[in-house]
C-alpha cells in the first residue's frame, strides 16, 4: 500500500515538474514576443519646392460671345446659309446672304431722288447767286448815282442862293438828289442776300436724300452677313429660305480663352491678392495642370452676398476645353524653393511639438523637428533632420522611440 502511495506521489511530483517546465517555456516565449519587429516604409528627405494653395472649383465659360443680328429693315429671305451649328468660322467669313432684289430697287429709287435733289440744289443756288450779284450791281450803281446827284445838288444849292441859277434848275437838281432809288436798290440787295436762307431748305432736302441713298447702300451691303469674330457657331435661329428680321440670327462663341468667375470669402481675398500664380485642372479631360491667370480681383465685396469676385482665365488654343466644363482651381498663395520636404503624414505632433522617427541600427529614433509650410501633401522641415536621415513615412503611428523596425519598402 505504501508502495502505491509512494508511486502516486512520485508521479504527482513529476507531473508538477513537467507543468512547471511548460510554464517556463511560455514565459520565455512571451518575453521574446515583447521584442516585436515593426514593418515600416522609409525615405530620405528631399530638396524641392513647396507651396500652399487655396482650392476652389468653378465652371468655365467663354470670354467672348457675339450675337449676330442682321442690320436690315423689315423682313428679308435667307437666300444662302453657309454655316451650321458647331461650325468653326473665321472673322470675315460669309455666314449667310439675304435677298437683295427689293433693296436694289430701293437703292435705284433713292439714288434717283438724291441726284434730282442735288441737281435742284445746284440750280437754285446758281439762280440765287445770280440774283444776289445783280442786286449788288444795282445797289452799287444806285449808290454811285445818288452820291453824284447829292454832290451836284449841293453845288446847285449854293449857286441858287447866290442867284446864279434859276428856280427850275434848282428843283431839277433837288429831284435828282432824291435817295428813293438808292434806298430801293439797297433794300432789294439786302432782301436778295436774306434769301440765301432759302438755300438751307434745299440743303436740308439734299441731305435727307443723301442719307436715304447712303442707308439704302448700307442695307444692300448688310444683306451679306459676315462673322465678327473667330469662333464656333454656338446657336442658330435661322434657316435657308426662311425670313429674318432685325432679331438674333446666330451666336458665335470664341473658345480660345475660357474664364471662371469665382466668389471668395473675406478670409481668402487678401491671400488671393498676394497670390503669385494660379493653376487649373479639368478632371473631365485629364489630370494635366494648366496655367491660368487672373483678369479681375475685385477688392470690394458684393453688398448682397458679402463675397469678393475674382475672374480666372485659361488659354485654350486647341479647343480641348469646352465651355460649361468644371475646373479645380489652385491658387498658390505661398511658395518656397529648394527646401527640405517630407510627406505631411510623416511628421507627427504631440502637444505643440513636431517630431519624426528615423531609423538607426534597425531601431526607431524620435527626432524633434521644426516645420514650415504645409501643402497638405508635403511639409517643409526647417530644423531637426538632414537629407541623409532615413525617415519612417509609413508605420510611424504604431511605434515608439527605440522600437525595433524592419524596412520593407523605400529608397535610402
Amino acid at each position: 500500500m505504501s508502495k502505491r502511495i509512494s508511486l502516486l506521489i512520485f508521479f504527482l511530483i513529476l507531473l508538477n515538474l513537467l507543468l512547471m517546465g511548460c510554464s517556463g517555456d511560455a514565459a520565455l516565449k512571451a518575453q521574446a514576443d515583447q521584442e516585436n519587429v515593426f514593418a515600416v516604409e522609409v525615405m530620405k528627405p528631399q530638396l524641392g519646392d513647396i507651396s500652399q494653395s487655396i482650392t476652389l472649383s468653378g465652371q468655365l465659360q467663354a470670354v467672348d460671345a457675339v450675337t449676330v443680328i442682321p442690320e436690315i429693315q423689315g423682313l428679308l429671305e435667307v437666300k444662302t446659309l453657309n454655316v451650321k451649328l458647331g461650325d468653326y468660322v473665321t472673322r470675315g467669313d460669309v455666314l449667310f446672304v439675304l435677298d437683295r432684289e427689293s433693296i436694289e430697287d430701293h437703292v435705284a429709287s433713292s439714288q434717283l431722288a438724291y441726284e434730282t435733289s442735288l441737281a435742284n440744289y445746284h440750280l437754285q443756288k446758281e439762280i440765287l447767286e445770280e440774283q444776289i450779284a445783280n442786286a449788288r450791281l444795282g445797289y452799287e450803281a444806285a449808290k454811285k448815282n445818288y452820291d453824284n446827284a447829292k454832290t451836284n445838288f449841293d453845288r446847285i444849292e449854293q449857286l441858287y442862293k447866290a442867284g446864279a441859277v434859276s428856280q427850275q434848275d434848282y428843283e431839277q437838281a433837288k429831284l435828282m438828289a432824291s435817295d428813293i432809288p438808292y434806298q430801293q436798290a439797297k433794300l432789294n440787295y439786302e432782301n436778295r442776300k436774306a434769301s440765301q436762307a432759302q438755300l438751307s431748305l434745299y440743303e436740308a432736302q439734299l441731305e435727307q436724300a443723301k442719307t436715304a441713298y447712303t442707308n439704302s447702300l448700307k442695307n444692300l451691303d448688310n444683306t451679306i452677313v459676315t462673322a465678327p469674330i473667330n469662333g464656333i457657331v454656338s446657336s442658330l435661329q435661322i434657316q435657308e429660305k426662311g425670313l429674318v428680321s432685325p432679331q438674333p440670327a446666330l451666336t458665335i462663341t470664341d473658345i480660345s480663352t475660357l474664364e471662371a468667375v469665382i466668389q471668395v470669402t473675406e478670409g481668402m481675398i487678401n491671400r488671393v491678392i498676394e497670390a503669385d500664380n494660379v493653376n487649373l485642372v479639368i478632371p473631365s479631360i485629364s489630370d494635366e495642370i494648366r496655367k491660368g491667370f487672373f483678369t479681375t480681383i475685385n477688392p470690394v465685396a458684393d453688398p448682397m452676398t458679402q463675397l469678393y469676385t475674382i475672374k480666372i482665365q485659361v488659354d485654350n488654343p486647341q479647343g480641348i476645353i469646352k465651355p460649361g466644363m468644371f475646373s479645380h482651381i489652385y491658387i498658390n498663395t505661398n511658395e518656397k524653393a529648394d527646401v527640405v520636404t517630407l510627406p505631411s503624414d510623416a511628421v507627427l505632433q504631440e502637444g505643440g511639438n513636431f517630431y519624426v522617427f528615423v531609423v538607426s541600427d534597425e531601431r526607431a529614433v524620435r527626432k524633434d523637428v521644426v516645420v514650415g509650410l504645409d501643402s497638405g501633401e508635403l511639409i517643409e522641415v526647417v530644423e531637426g533632420i538632414t537629407t541623409e536621415d532615413v525617415v519612417i513615412i509609413k508605420g510611424q503611428d504604431f511605434i515608439k522611440d527605440g522600437y525595433k523596425v524592419n524596412i520593407v519598402r523605400g529608397e535610402f
